[in-house]
This record gives C-alpha cells, structure tokens and sequence, in this order.
C-alpha cells in the first residue's frame, strides 16, 4: 500500500506539469521521494527510445519540447575515446526496462559525460538516494561494472588482408590466406587458380582466419604468371561508433541514446610474391628408322611440379603428298604404352618404338606433359626436330614439307 500510495503521489505530480506533444517522459529507473523530477535512469524520448542524460545539474527534460538533434560525434567536448566508450555503454545496456540496470547506466553516463559536474552534486551517493535502499547496493555494483567495461573500450580499426603463398616444390600448389579483425566474411575471387577443394575462381564466404588451398590455372601461352586473389565485400560485423544520439530540449538537459551499429565494408587483394612457372619442354626424335628396328624420343624438361606429372609421346604418320602436318587419331601411328612419371626436370627417354612396314614415310611426333591429366606443355606438330623417316629396304622415302 506505502508503494502504491509513493507511485499515486509521483503520477500525481508529474500529470500537474503540462505534457508537450514532443516530450520526454520519465523511463525505467527510480524517482526520489517527493520529488518525481529527481529522476534516477532513463528517459522515454518522443520516439519511444531510452535516451539518458549528460548534464547533471540542470532541469529535467520531462514534458518540455524534445526535439531530435541526430547523432552526433561529440558532446561535452568528449574526444573519440570517451565517445566510443559512451555509446558502447548506452548500446549494450540503455535499452532495457529494467529499473536497476537502468539506473546504474545513468550514473555511469553522468561519470563519462560531466563528471565533473555529477562529483560536484554529491556523485554517487547523491542520486542513490532517489533509489529504494535495498537495491542500492545492487545499483552500485551494476554502475561499477558498466564503468569498467566502457573504459575498457579501445578502437581498433578493422583489418583485412589477403595473402598467397608458394608450395615448395610444386608452383601449381599454394594457400590463400585471410588475416582479418574477428568476424569478417566476405567473396574472394582468383585469377589463374582455382580452389583446390571445390574447382571453382570464386568463393564465399570466406572468413577472418582461412586458409585455403589453391590449384594455379596458368593463362593460355604464358611461362611466367601469378595468382591474384580480390575481395571487396569483406564485411566487418556491425559494432558501435564513436558517437550518440542527442536529443535536444532548450533550458534543459540533453539526452543521450546510442547510436545505431553500422558494418564496415573493406577490401583486399593479394598476389604472388614471385612469378609462377609454366612447365617446358623440349624434344628431339631420332630421325631416321627402318622397318624392323625401333625408333625412340627424348624429352628435356624443365619447372616440372614434383607430383601428378605424367609424359607421353604420340607419333603421326603424315599422308603421302601431305604439306601440311596433320597430328590427329586419323593419322596416329605410334602411342606411348603407358605415361612416364615426372617428378623433377631432367632428359626423360622414351620406350623404344616397333618400327613395321605400316609405318614407313615421315612421322611427326608430339609429346605431352600433363598435371593431374590437365595438359601444362605440348610439342608442336610439324617441328624438324621432332620427324623421323622411317623406310624399308622395298620403299624409298617420301618427304614431305616440314616446318622448321
């Protein structure tokens, strides 16, 4: 009944003053005793949102023309620091119903806003009395907390950055990595690579922390490239700013709510510290054969990754009158019976080749250097180096035009 007759004469007094259709309402907290403007907590602003105020000392907002000022990034005169730690207590905590928390937030508020003008009043122990007794301990310890917890606040800009290496050994290889503030996703895309796992240029998301491994794709025709990886929506999780939403009323005090988290949007890109090599290589046939003997070819080679690299050799037999080389299964006269497996650069010698009376003219031979049966380097059809004329004792040769 003693409380219900308490909140009565507080609803009382606060109906005697005219209420503005833009006012600030007494919110969550406690009012002293007899005195329902000595308002320990928060305040409903003409939005519905619990603002607080930073000017201990002077008159209340309530039921005067609030009106909204937008949010600002300095009040009082506070720095980036003190803003930062401001708006992260009203973001975590000014939003509540609770009378309690809402109450230690406004003490903590006055500390960081106008201490010097809340230590002139009496500070702590002058508005704890606007609070029941039994809870003034709990007020207090809350208060403490949330001091402590905003001055412990720092700024960190958000990161991202994006790196590649190099296996050792095997310039296919490599691992994509994303260094980055906690939290932050975004697409990265490759140019020459693919992700190992999933055969794909783009991935996403991609998180603070991964490493990822890569495949290179080297571009058509190329010796010498490198991998480029790029992001540009790696997404920093939303967090509080620097800065508050101020609420403004003429003669009285100024409330204060946080304002609004916002993600930030940051981009990276990365490349290979050195330029990746394309695997080589160059052959010469033996250059003459008879049918009867065997016929054999050599291959030199040269940046050949250390695993998954297997050599073939294709001999065409070229159309009697032909000028033109003509590599194709039509004209196949000759195939590897099984690939050769690379595992460093070298001269790598073919199997020795039945030379038979169905192969005599001019083969053109074409070896083949494959990656995970993904061809990295070819011979050209046609090339003097790579011919051999094969005859019989029965059939003079039959030359045709070849490249050099």
């Amino acid at each position: 009944m003693i409380a219900l007759s308490v909140f009565a004469a507080v609803l009382g007094a606060l109906l005697l003053v005219p209420l503005s259709a833009a006012a600030a309402s007494i919110g969550p907290g406690y009012q002293q005793p007899g005195k329902p403007l000595n308002h320990l907590g928060g305040y409903l602003t003409p939005g519905g949102r619990v603002a607080y105020c930073i000017d201990p000392g002077l008159p209340s907002a309530v039921a005067r023309d609030t009106g909204d000022s937008g949010v600002v990034g300095s009040v009082n005169g506070l720095g980036a620091a003190e803003m930062l730690s401001l708006n992260t207590l009203l973001d975590r905590h000014g939003e509540t119903s609770d009378a309690n928390t809402a109450a230690a937030v406004a003490m903590a508020v006055w500390t960081i806003a106008g201490n010097a003008a809340y230590q002139a009043e009496g500070g702590d122990g002058y508005v704890l009395v606007r609070a029941p007794a039994d809870q003034r301990m709990a007020i207090q310890a809350l208060a403490d907390r949330f001091r402590a917890e905003a001055t412990a606040v720092t700024a960190t800009p958000p990161t991202a950055v994006l790196s590649i290496s190099i296996d050792t050994g095997d310039d296919y290889g490599g691992i994509l990595a994303l260094d980055a503030t906690p939290g932050v996703t975004g697409t990265v895309v490759l140019t020459n690579a693919v992700f190992a796992d999933t055969g794909g240029h783009t991935r996403s998301p991609v998180s603070a922390g991964a490493r990822l491994a890569v495949v290179a794709v080297p571009p058509s025709g190329s010796t010498a490239y490198r991998i480029l990886a790029s992001s540009s929506d790696l997404v920093v999780p939303a967090a509080p700013p620097a800065s508050v939403h101020v609420y403004s009323t003429s003669g009285a005090q100024t409330l204060v709510a946080a304002a609004d988290s916002s993600s930030i949007v940051l981009a990276a890109s990365a490349s290979d510290l050195r330029d990746r090599l394309t695997p080589s290589l160059s052959t010469t046939a033996q250059s003459a054969a008879e049918v009867g003997g065997t016929v054999i070819d050599t291959a030199s080679l040269l940046d050949v990754p250390s695993s998954g690299v297997h050599l073939r050799w294709f001999g065409y037999l070229q159309p009697i009158g032909s000028s033109t080389p003509q590599c194709a299964v039509s004209t196949l006269a000759f195939e590897s019976s099984e690939p050769v497996t690379i595992t460093t650069d070298g001269v790598v010698a073919s199997e020795l080749f039945a030379v038979t009376d169905r192969s005599v003219g001019t083969v053109f031979w074409v070896a083949t250097l494959t990656r995970n049966d993904v061809v990295v380097a070819k011979g050209i059809c046609g090339d003097s180096a790579e011919t051999t004329v094969i005859t019989s004792p029965e059939t003079p040769p039959h030359l045709p035009v070849v490249s050099g």
